[in-house]
């Protein structure tokens, strides 16, 4: 497995090299150049980073992590902390390997025969985590290395957890639950990690029984029992929610309101995306918009979709496959706390939320692809091969083209502007851009593509018009 390892780490390197070359894009500003809380560990700076609710998240541990690249790189060269995240990818996909097999080794009750195949399926799946483009907004947005920090953290926390389950030992237990709250202080989706690790009770690890009965409620290897011994994780999961409610009061207030029919079709739609960017990687953008007008036909396909997911688990279990309906429950929960129960912003999905959620969809790939390559006759077996080797080159480069994407703030909305060419918040981001970089013509053009967007909104109009007008004078006189 150490070879198996090493591979990741430099195929990872080798895709997001070019990261390295890019700047601090969107929001990060904010978060890095603008703030000399990140520029020195001390007291009041420690303090800061607990209690802050800046820019709408509490998130110290990654304020903690800003903090230890500012004094590892000597300053806020764009360089190191793209590093930093390219590490933890990397990591994150070694750490996935080890956690898929282990999990894998459970459910084929650690039997030596199975072992080479579950490496198989585990390499798999780790290499989806490291080359997919669906994550290339999570690694090099570095206002998201709260992405690569909570999965870290959760990997951890079920790598522990599943040693937990193993001894018994109290010492694995507490470092499970260490790093859950490392994971919630990372990122506030970290939230579902109780719930992820109940659904691994149940399978593979297999410290309950579905559907059993006839012992006391709190009886070890009942759900009650079960429950109680994840108390602290629910009271830490609580805290957070309470934190993040709290910071993002702002957000949740800005974002646009909607019915239940919409909320519904939003939710659906978006369950439905992450699945869809998996499948057909392609037409990434940092920036996808909430349609004002959906009617039923655009929210059927999903629902059809969904329903027939999850009918299809539901089968699997009652015919003794508990693994498709865990996998696919590990999904949605982890996916709930961001496709629009609780409405913050006005994008419909975002790539970065896929960061986690996919890792059971990645597992099951992994697993399909080794019974490809462990059955069936030797044409079958290099056919498959081939494919593998196919995709991933797919993969790979279409991850390295997007990760251009993402150099400048330039790079970033002209490309998000022709995906979403009516989004008000990409019209504004780009066109604000290139008015502050003296692009007054490009700046002209995007704001006017706003006007026609603004008409049940007369302020917001005014205000672009005279923006608009500024610029004509300036481009007169610069004629």
């Amino acid at each position: 497995m150490t070879a198996l390892s090493l591979a990741l780490a430099c195929l990872v390197f080798l895709v997001y090299a070019g990261a390295m070359d890019n700047g601090f894009v969107w929001d990060t500003p904010h978060y890095l150049v603008n703030n000399d809380h990140i520029q020195e560990f001390n007291v009041e700076n420690i303090h800061w980073a607990l209690t802050t609710q800046h820019f709408h998240n509490w998130h110290p541990v990654t304020w903690f992590s800003y903090m230890l690249d500012y004094s590892i790189y000597g300053g806020l060269d764009p360089w190191g902390f793209h590093l930093t995240n390219v590490v933890l990818h990397g990591v994150n996909a070694v750490l996935l390997f080890f956690v898929s097999f282990a999990l894998l080794s459970k459910h084929h009750g650690n039997e030596k025969k199975y072992e080479s195949t579950d490496m198989l399926a585990s390499f798999f799946a780790a290499l989806l985590l490291a080359v997919h483009p669906q994550h290339v907004e999570s690694v090099v947005w570095i206002a998201e290395r709260k992405d690569v920090l909570f999965l870290f953290f959760t990997l951890l926390c079920i790598w522990f957890y599943i040693r937990f389950s193993e001894t018994e030992k109290a010492f694995n237990y507490w470092l499970a639950l260490l790093c859950a709250a490392m994971a919630m202080a990372s990122k506030p989706m970290a939230i579902s990690i109780p719930v992820v690790l109940l659904l691994l009770d149940v399978y593979p690890l297999r410290r309950v029984a579905y559907g059993a009965t006839g012992r006391g409620a709190f009886s070890r290897g009942t759900y009650g029992y079960l429950l109680v011994e994840k108390t602290p994780f629910i009271l830490a999961s609580l805290f957070l929610a309470y934190m993040t409610m709290s910071a993002q009061q702002g957000p949740i207030s800005e974002a646009p309101a909607l019915d239940i029919f919409h909320k519904i079709a939003v939710i659906l739609s978006s369950y439905w995306s992450y699945l869809s960017k998996f499948l057909f990687p392609v037409f990434f953008s940092p920036f996808y918009p909430i349609s004002e007008e959906l009617s039923i036909v655009d929210y059927l396909p999903s629902f059809a979709g969904l329903m027939a997911i999850t009918i299809l688990a539901i089968y699997g279990m009652k015919k003794g496959q508990p693994w498709w309906l865990v996998c696919w429950l590990v999904y949605l929960v982890t996916l709930l706390p961001v496709v629009g129960v609780v409405k913050v912003g006005a994008q419909i999905s975002a790539d970065r939320y896929a960061y986690m959620p996919l890792i059971p969809i990645y597992i099951l790939s992994g697993v399909l692809f080794a019974r490809l390559v462990s059955g069936g006759k030797r044409v079958g077996r290099a056919f498959s091969v081939l494919v593998l080797v196919v995709v991933f080159f797919f993969l790979s480069s279409s991850t390295k083209e997007y990760i251009k994407v993402w150099k400048s703030n330039y790079t970033l909305w002209t490309h998000a502007a022709n995906h979403s060419p009516n989004s008000l918040v990409v019209l504004a981001n780009i066109g604000n851009y290139c008015y502050k970089f003296e692009k007054y013509e490009e700046a002209r053009y995007y704001l006017g593509k706003m006007l026609p967007l603004l008409d049940d909104d007369p302020e917001g109009k005014a205000l672009v018009l005279s923006r608009i007008h500024e610029l004509n004078k300036r481009l007169d006189v610069s004629d």
